[in-house]
């Protein structure tokens, strides 16, 4: 994927990401145990198991490195890592129906000719947050349309970016492309009519952190998603990450 630059709202280069045992009498315990004088527990994830270390902004790289060691070497904690920043992926400008080529490419309309898709299947988009009331998407987007991991609220709306460029759309077209209205003389086909839910994981800016992907990855299958869409990557892999796949495939979510 292509990642933009950090912004100070999802920088999230001095946090450290400890996951801990099972076998721990408390999730906090170990993590306070290995704590530098200079950090602190910014949040824990009883769930995924794993506690959110927050240095100071100006704290030396060799640092943070040295207690990722320090920390792993604790026989309660199983990982430390980096919260490292995750990006958006290229998105094409391809308006309107005429030009979905993808949708000839896997003969989608002799599969509207048998059925538009079921309103039963749950679609959850991890992005850019989206506008859930577009006039076609609105139709296929639950009630009550997500959850924003970067603003920590219930409003998965996405955000103007101050330099007016529009990362932010992403979400909301990454969201046409899986369930735009059909066959309502409006804007895009939709490959299926499923339910759409949100989870914002990605800022204005187009990016996010381990964390925010994590956490919205796991709030996903708990609101039974079906699907579990993400149009985001990065050259790493973290083991926060691969825990919270792990608790979808175990929930029965598919994760694209």
């Amino acid at each position: 994927g292509r990642a933009s630059a950090a912004t100070p709202e999802v920088s999230k280069a001095d946090q450290v990401l400890v996951g801990v045992s099972a076998a721990a009498d408390s999730l906090r315990g170990p993590v306070e145990d290995t704590l530098p004088e200079s950090a602190a527990i910014l949040d824990a994830d009883k769930t995924l198991r794993y506690v959110t270390v927050q240095f100071p902004p100006d704290t030396p790289t060799g640092i943070e490195h040295d207690y990722v060691q320090t920390a792993e070497s604790h026989e309660m904690v199983r990982y430390a890592e980096r919260n490292r920043l995750r990006g958006r992926q290229l998105t094409p400008n391809d308006p309107l129906r005429s030009t979905q080529d993808p949708l000839d490419l896997i003969d989608a309309n002799a599969a509207f000719d048998t059925t538009l898709g079921s309103s039963n299947v749950r679609i959850a988009v991890i992005d850019t947050g989206a506008d859930y009331d577009h006039e076609d998407l609105a139709a296929n987007v639950r009630s009550n349309p997500g959850k924003d991991f970067v603003d920590g609220d219930d409003d998965p709306i996405h955000e103007t970016n101050p330099d007016n460029s529009q990362p932010q759309e992403h979400g909301t077209h990454v969201g046409g492309i899986a369930a735009a209205v059909t066959d309502n003389g409006t804007g895009v086909t939709g490959v299926s009519q499923s339910k759409l839910i949100f989870g914002r994981a990605l800022g204005a800016d187009g990016v996010g952190s381990t964390s925010g992907v994590a956490n919205a990855i796991r709030w996903a299958a708990d609101q039974g998603a079906d699907v579990i869409n993400l149009s985001l990557g990065s050259p790493s892999a973290t083991t926060t990450e691969r825990n919270a796949v792990q608790y979808a495939h175990g929930k029965g979510s598919l994760l694209i």
